[in-house]
């Protein structure tokens, strides 16, 4: 088994079998002192996301190692993209690979995903990882959901963990596999520029309209250079913009920011839909709606030449830091 730390902390996996050799009585490994990931399994103090996929990595046997989401947290996705739980909230399980020869125990929260042949894995933090394309096509195959796979494509190719010719070398190669399908569309609408997971499923469902396919955070300048503003979504041709409000848009003067940056965009001629959380619900009928009835405003408008240009998107963040530290 493997055994260790996550991420270089302190705080120790173990066995209850090995907690008893260092002297612990049953009744404090019972207790509140120790967290409990999975059974037979403690956690120095409580345990968090990270410290469950470690938790995790400690019951593999050699050979097997960490996959699909698991494995995009541990080679550096941030937790805005990557919580551990699905579209619904529920937690998800920590996904784990195991070759021919290796048997990881059953245990509730986690799913085993069986292979034909050996794995090719690295260590990242400690942690025995599949590789970054592996595991995103291992995912999309797992939760069959196209929105997932959108989300998982773009956040991907954002923080640098793979390129886009990465991931289709592995899909050329994958072909017949569940998940290939799914996972190829996903690349092919993939746009690291999408800066949350929100955002990336707005633009599935403006694309299911057929009215266009939105680039994400152009940054809007007048015909003079002036910064007018930076648009979650932009159908430049047609003249739409689309900007996702979360919750953070009604703390503070963030309303009133906002509603001065649509003036600004509305007052150069661009329409603008503007959806909210339950604009997403039931497959993004509230967001499609808005779509469209953006799009009919901007065909009735006078035709006339665009008073807007587009100014250099901003560099992804594994273009301002470098990618995730890979070994």
């Amino acid at each position: 088994m493997h055994g260790g730390t996550h991420g270089g902390a302190d705080r120790l996996v173990f066995s209850y079998a090995e907690g008893r050799r260092r002297g612990l009585s049953p009744g404090v490994l019972r207790g509140p002192t120790y967290g409990k990931p999975f059974r037979g399994i403690r956690t120095q103090g409580e345990t968090d996301l990270d410290l469950t996929i470690s938790a995790a990595a400690y019951l593999l046997p050699d050979g097997a190692g960490l996959t699909g989401w698991s494995a995009l947290r541990v080679r550096g996705l941030p937790g805005d993209w990557v919580d551990g739980r699905g579209r619904g909230m529920q937690p998800l399980p920590v996904r784990v690979e195991a070759p021919p020869g290796t048997q990881p125990r059953l245990r509730p929260g986690l799913d085993v995903v069986r292979r034909d042949a050996a794995i090719e894995l690295t260590e990242v933090a400690g942690l025995p990882v599949a590789s970054a394309p592996v595991a995103w096509l291992t995912e999309i195959a797992r939760t069959r959901d196209r929105v997932v796979a959108q989300v998982l494509t773009d956040a991907v190719l954002r923080f640098g963990l793979a390129s886009a010719e990465d991931l289709a070398q592995l899909l050329a190669a994958s072909a017949g596999r569940r998940g290939v399908r799914l996972a190829r569309r996903a690349l092919e609408l993939a746009d690291p520029w999408a800066e949350s997971p929100r955002e990336s499923e707005f633009r599935v469902y403006w694309v299911d309209t057929g009215l266009g396919r939105p680039l994400a955070n152009q940054v809007v300048l007048d015909r003079e250079g002036n910064f007018l503003g930076r648009t979650d979504l932009l159908d430049e041709a047609a003249g739409v913009a689309g900007e996702f409000n979360g919750a953070w848009h009604r703390e503070g003067l963030q309303p009133w920011s906002d509603e001065v940056r649509l003036r600004g965009l509305r007052g150069i001629g661009l329409e603008v839909a503007v959806v909210g959380g339950p604009d997403l619900h039931r497959g993004g009928l509230g967001a499609k709606a808005a779509i469209r009835q953006t799009y009919a405003l901007a065909a009735r408008r006078p035709q006339f030449a665009p008073r807007w240009q587009l100014g250099a998107r901003p560099p992804l963040p594994w273009q301002r830091h470098g990618p995730p530290r890979r070994p």
